[in-house]
C-alpha cells in the first residue's frame, strides 16, 4: 500500500511539473533574447563545444554536428548504409584498372563567401591535405599517407574543367569513391581558407 501511495504522488508531481512548465512561457511570443527562448529561438544542448570549424582538422564528433552544416563532400552515402550518393560530385567514373576516377560536378554551386565552388576549389583542397600531415590533418593518411610517404595513393589530380576533375592513383584503392564521402573531407572556399 506504501509504494502503491508512493507512485501516486510521484505521478501527480509530474504532471504538476508539467503543467507548470506549459505555463511559464514568454506570454508575448516574441524572442526576448534571454534564455527562455520564444517562437524564433531553437536551443540545442550539445556535449560540449567544436575544437574546430575545419573538419579535416579534428577528430571529434562535435565538431563534426556543427561542420556536416557548413561543409558538402563530393559524394554522401545512403541514409541507411554506405552506398554512394551525389553530393557536389554529380557523376563519377572509374577506369577499369581502379587507377582513374573521374567526376562531374555539381555547377551553380557558391561557398559561404560568395566564391564559384569549381575543380580548382577540389583541387586546392586536396593539395592542401596531402602536403599536410597526421598532426595537421589526421583522416587523411587514409589515402595511404601524406604525398611525402611511399604509401601515398594519389599520384596527380588534374582539373578537366570548370565542373570535371580526375584523380590519379598509383595503385588501386578500393574504398576511394567512398572515403571521398566521409564528413572530414568537406570542400572548403580556397579563398576562405587563404
Amino acid at each position: 500500500m506504501k509504494k502503491k501511495s508512493w507512485l501516486i504522488c510521484l505521478g501527480m508531481i509530474l504532471s504538476i511539473s508539467t503543467f507548470l512548465m506549459g505555463c511559464s512561457g514568454n506570454e508575448s511570443g516574441k524572442n526576448d533574447g534571454g534564455t527562455n527562448g520564444g517562437k524564433d529561438t531553437l536551443i540545442i544542448g550539445r556535449g560540449g563545444d567544436s575544437t574546430s570549424l575545419d573538419p579535416i582538422t579534428t577528430t571529434e564528433g562535435e565538431a563534426f554536428k556543427v561542420t556536416i552544416n557548413m561543409f558538402e563532400t563530393l559524394l554522401n552515402y545512403g541514409e541507411q548504409d554506405t552506398t554512394l550518393k551525389e553530393g557536389l560530385a554529380v557523376k563519377w567514373d572509374a577506369s577499369d584498372d581502379g587507377l582513374t576516377y573521374t567526376l562531374e560536378l555539381r555547377q551553380g554551386v557558391k561557398f559561404h563567401d560568395g566564391t564559384d565552388f569549381n575543380a580548382e576549389a577540389v583541387k586546392y583542397n586536396f593539395e592542401r591535405w596531402m602536403n599536410g600531415d597526421e598532426e595537421k590533418f589526421p583522416y587523411y593518411g587514409m589515402f595511404g599517407g601524406y604525398k611525402k610517404d611511399d604509401g601515398h595513393v594519389i599520384k596527380d589530380i588534374k582539373v578537366l574543367g570548370d565542373h570535371k576533375i580526375q584523380f590519379i592513383l598509383k595503385r588501386p584503392q578500393a574504398p576511394f569513391l567512398k572515403n571521398l564521402a566521409m564528413t572530414s573531407f568537406g570542400i572548403a572556399s580556397p579563398a576562405a581558407i587563404e
